[in-house]
């Protein structure tokens, strides 16, 4: 399982100057949906296990919006994520 690929936070978002939204990292490898936390290319529950376990360990990880904190936010952001299939 990838959790940082190419030594990238998996939630840093478009930095790369394209303006796509998408994390670079992921889009370097084919990965476009935020909520594909284990990279498998599905988006199932080990996703919203892998998450969970994440933020309920207080984890950088889930830093889904990527400020610095992680809280309530993070985690409705990657739900919103989750239940749209990406």
């Amino acid at each position: 399982m990838a959790i940082i690929v190419d030594g990238i936070h998996p939630f840093d978002r478009d930095n790369n100057g394209n303006g796509n939204g998408n994390i670079d990292s992921c889009e370097h490898e084919g990965w476009s949906c935020l909520a594909d936390v284990n990279y498998d290319g599905f988006v199932n529950a080990d996703d919203y296990d892998l998450f969970v376990w994440f933020f309920d360990n207080g984890l950088s990880l889930a830093d889904y919006n990527y400020d610095g904190f992680v809280n309530g936010t993070d985690y409705d952001l990657f739900v919103a994520d989750f239940d749209a299939g990406c």
